[in-house]
């Protein structure tokens, strides 16, 4: 498949915002790829080289561009940074200079004498070559990259262009986000009435809508429907909403709920498979080196050979037994210097929830269900222990948790519905989960007289 074909839909989708006809164009765009192209098209598509999880970052910054396209355009880069000033863009900036360019300036950034026709570009072409870009560390690899770019812009037509640097700078801005897709492909590839459901349920536990979007078009939607949680591969969080008042939140979850504290850290899905325990941010970013100790703790504290938690990592003062700012907590988000800051800053981590365990699909079983099964095969130590928790009934109750929550350091409190009916919503933001802080709650808010002197 040609580039070309792949960045005139992207020129339809820059050309609206209505959502209907974003879900037209993908529809052609999928009616136009062929099968083996098509988990490449949707992750360029959704501005990505890869699934959200996968450490593929490109890496090159807006200096870097500014040099490969003076490069590759044989202008200054004082030239480009200041049509650059001017445009706010440097897919446009790339896209005015090739438009201006020559045909022989063109052909003198091709070195075997191939015709244009045999140089067109294709989608696999301009994503392995992101991906080989993505993948460049170490001495010179900045110089590497900014060549490889070159490289990309020499058989690129002004349009191409454009879009290979907003993909480069994850600045695609189509508007067209996951659900998106799920929409339009669950038209394109089927009729049953669920199918949307179900694809975005399958996204949700695999976090790679790419992968999703193959299995769908070259196995059909009785295939995603087989698609299972993998230890390893994160699971979409499951995210809070808010109210301003203990009386609202008890009333919206049937005036009895379970409040844990609401920890001021950085949340974590941990993934245990045997001995090797993975940790992932609320971003799906593996974090796993960055907290060797957690690791750790977590292959000596989980007590079955395979599990899915998720909990949260706070910075933790062991003298005093008190929780520290989060702001310490991100010295610990580094890539060197890693066994100094786990020496320097120490944390600890609360468990909260239980999504997988032993083959066993947690996710549609009840709050109170997880929890009691997450007590079950959680061994708590020095590092690893469980969120405290207490099931309320009416505001005074609620109150007095919250205020102990405040005392102990806390954020505020996280009020979890505990019917049946309240299953892990992945990547769904909902109101079985209410976030209750101390920067909203009505409850504590006192009032002042002034005096303008």
């Amino acid at each position: 498949m040609r580039y070309a074909i792949l960045a005139e839909i992207y020129r339809k989708l820059d050309a609206t915002q209505k959502r209907l006809e974003m879900i037209d164009i993908l529809i052609e765009l999928f009616d136009k790829t062929e099968l083996e192209n098509i988990r490449i098209v949707i992750y360029l598509t959704s501005g990505k080289i890869g699934a959200d999880f996968e450490d593929l970052d490109i890496g090159i910054a807006e200096k870097m561009v500014i040099k490969a396209i003076a490069k590759a355009v044989g202008k200054s880069e004082e030239i480009v940074t200041a049509l650059f000033a001017k445009k706010g863009d440097l897919g446009e900036v790339v896209e005015a200079f090739k438009a201006k360019s020559t045909q022989q300036g063109l052909e003198a950034f091709l070195t075997d004498g191939k015709t244009a026709a045999e140089e067109s570009l294709t989608v696999r072409e301009v994503w392995e070559t992101l991906n080989k870009i993505a993948n460049l560390e170490g001495k010179g690899s900045a110089a590497k990259k900014i060549n490889t770019l070159v490289g990309l812009y020499a058989k690129a037509t002004p349009l191409e262009a454009k879009y290979i640097t907003r993909t480069v700078l994850s600045q695609l801005r189509l508007g067209v986000r996951d659900l998106t897709i799920i929409e339009a492909l669950a038209r394109k590839y089927c009729t049953e009435k669920d199918a949307r459901k179900v694809i975005e349920h399958a996204y949700n536990v695999t976090s790679d809508i790419g992968f999703v979007g193959e299995i769908l078009a070259r196995k059909g939607l009785e295939a995603v429907r087989q698609i299972k949680i993998q230890v390893g591969r994160p699971i979409r969080m499951m995210a809070a909403q808010r109210l301003p008042s203990t009386e609202e939140i008890l009333e919206k979850l049937g005036g009895k709920c379970a409040l844990e504290f609401k920890y001021d850290g950085e949340r974590v899905q941990a993934h245990k498979n045997g001995d090797k325990i993975t940790l992932f941010s609320r971003n799906l970013n593996d974090i796993s080196t960055m907290y060797p100790d957690v690791r750790d703790a977590l292959k000596a504290s989980i007590t079955a050979s395979k599990a899915i938690v998720e909990g949260e990592i706070v910075a933790w003062d062991p003298q005093a037994e008190r929780l520290r700012p989060f702001q310490i907590l991100m010295s610990r988000k580094r890539k060197y210097d890693i066994s100094e800051m786990k020496e320097k800053i120490p944390v600890k981590v609360f468990l909260f929830d239980l999504l997988f365990v032993d083959g066993d699909n947690y996710l549609l079983k009840a709050y109170p269900q997880r929890r009691t099964k997450l007590e079950e095969i959680i061994k708590e130590e020095e590092i690893i222990t469980l969120a405290s928790q207490e099931i309320v009934t009416n505001a005074s109750e609620f109150e007095a948790f919250f205020e102990t929550a405040i005392e102990s350091g806390c954020e505020g409190v996280m009020a979890k519905d505990i019917r049946e009916t309240a299953i892990y919503q992945a990547g769904n933001r909902g109101f079985l989960w209410i976030k209750h802080k101390f920067d909203y709650s009505s409850a504590f808010a006192d009032s002042y007289d002034f005096v303008v002197v």
